[in-house]
């Protein structure tokens, strides 16, 4: 009760300082326009959600639609270099999850797990397609981190939509075999967390406490930016102001739901021959969150069809990395283009027969 009080009371009062801080637009005035809608998430809250277009002549949906899904603990912020250069050719949608940015934290009847990330999805894919009925209905999903597993879980249950996936450092493998590297130690962790509520609590109680602190900490916040993602201080500042704004309960319950191997099972289906799905990886090989050399393996194994992009001194951070961010932004665009050139070649081939 004691820990409960504590939590409770700190993430009231983080919140209410933050939130309306909790995504900060850029100060450069950017090439395109932003829409921000709210969207009932059926649980009685409200997903925070933005739809980008180009303001030129050319309009951006001429080549489709391309559906941006976060990692864990992020508001949009690593995309910013990728959304300034994909509006060109596209519109771009994305959403806050459930107990981040400005989305409605997750309630106790629905916590944050990957399926409650696909169905938030949805919704606001449906929402969307209201709003802008001239939408193309084919989207291609561009992901990051263990937002590769709500994107391809997406894509499972929505094959007819998807016209491709792109995944950046995506934690394919159970979440915590990266963070922990032993499978033993991160399988004993898992089970504790999904045993004891207490023991939840308690890692997310000293999970806030750290957050908070290290927010208001530049010096080692930006020790731990170095090693984990070798992005630079400023480049990764948006993710320490955001992270006091991130419900820990719905971090720690995300994490523990994504310590599973579905997400392998589905990237077999997806790049199988009756599928036949565009799939493209991004790996940092410096990652110190994701077991690369594995993942590339496994991906070679599982997903032969899959094209895989290796940056030799690349971080986690792919999307903000000081060397790679517009390099990163420019291949997932060449992607992106050539899934909605596919779908338009498919369109033409029908209608000819």
């Amino acid at each position: 009760f004691f820990y409960y009080s504590i939590f409770a009371l700190s993430t009231a009062f983080f919140e209410f300082l933050h939130f309306s801080r909790a995504h900060m637009p850029p100060n450069n005035k950017p090439s395109f326009e932003t829409e921000i809608h709210y969207v009932d998430n059926g649980d009685g809250g409200q997903i925070h959600c933005e739809y980008f277009y180009s303001t030129s002549k050319e309009t951006s949906a001429k080549n489709g639609v391309v559906f941006l899904v976060d990692g864990v603990c992020n508001n949009g912020f690593q995309f910013e270099a990728f959304i300034d250069r994909c509006v060109r050719t596209h519109c771009v949608i994305r959403f806050d999850y459930r107990g981040h940015g400005r989305s409605s934290n997750a309630s106790g009847k629905t916590p944050l797990t990957v399926n409650a990330c696909v169905s938030d999805m949805k919704t606001v894919l449906e929402h969307f397609y209201g709003t802008h009925p001239k939408l193309k209905k084919k989207v291609t999903l561009i992901s990051y981190s263990l937002g590769a597993q709500v994107a391809l879980k997406f894509a499972s249950e929505e094959v007819e939509r998807v016209n491709g996936v792109g995944i950046v450092n995506g934690t394919l493998e159970p979440a915590f075999y990266g963070l922990f590297r032993s499978e033993m130690l991160s399988d004993g962790i898992i089970r504790a967390l999904r045993w004891s509520s207490t023991f939840q609590l308690f890692v997310a109680f000293w999970i806030r406490v750290g957050m908070v602190l290290l927010s208001l900490n530049g010096f080692f916040s930006s020790l731990l930016a170095s090693y984990f993602v070798k992005a630079s201080a400023k480049n990764f500042k948006p993710f320490w102001k955001h992270a006091r704004r991130v419900q820990a309960r719905s971090y720690i319950s995300f994490l523990v739901d994504a310590h599973s191997k579905v997400c392998l099972d589905i990237l077999e289906y997806l790049g199988s021959a009756g599928v036949d799905m565009p799939l493209f990886c991004i790996v940092g090989m410096k990652d110190t969150l994701v077991r690369t050399e594995k993942t590339v393996d496994m991906v070679h194994r599982i997903a032969p069809e899959c094209e895989i992009c290796k940056v030799k001194d690349g971080c986690h951070a792919l999307l903000v990395h000081d060397k790679h961010k517009e390099q990163t932004a420019r291949v997932l665009v060449e992607f992106a283009n050539r899934c909605a050139l596919d779908v338009d070649k498919a369109i033409v081939n029908g209608i000819l027969g």
